[in-house]
């Protein structure tokens, strides 16, 4: 798994605006839900805070690209969730 670390940058400064975004990525928070889209399709959604915290609410992932900015985005989140990309589908480990 590769970290990217223009996600974690995302993360971080995105957090304190509600909003963030760069060449091909989007943060937004929502009251205790951040989301991570890329170009406008949503990636992945987890609540951060209250009595479901750290529960993935959804996950759209389409190559390993995606995957491994996944990956960052819910590790940034103390996540230890490891997103893979192969044979046409993701798995979670």
């Amino acid at each position: 798994m590769k970290k990217v670390k223009v996600i974690e940058t995302l993360c971080k400064d995105g957090y304190e605006t509600g909003y963030l975004k760069n060449k091909n990525y989007e943060f937004k928070r929502e009251d205790n839900v951040v989301s991570l889209l890329s170009k406008g399709n949503l990636l992945c959604r987890l609540v951060i805070t209250g009595y479901e915290q750290g529960q993935v609410e959804e996950v759209n992932i389409s190559n390993r690209f995606e995957a491994n900015a996944v990956t960052t985005f819910v590790q940034y989140f103390g996540l230890d969730s490891v997103y893979t990309w192969e044979k046409n589908t993701y798995t979670v480990e």
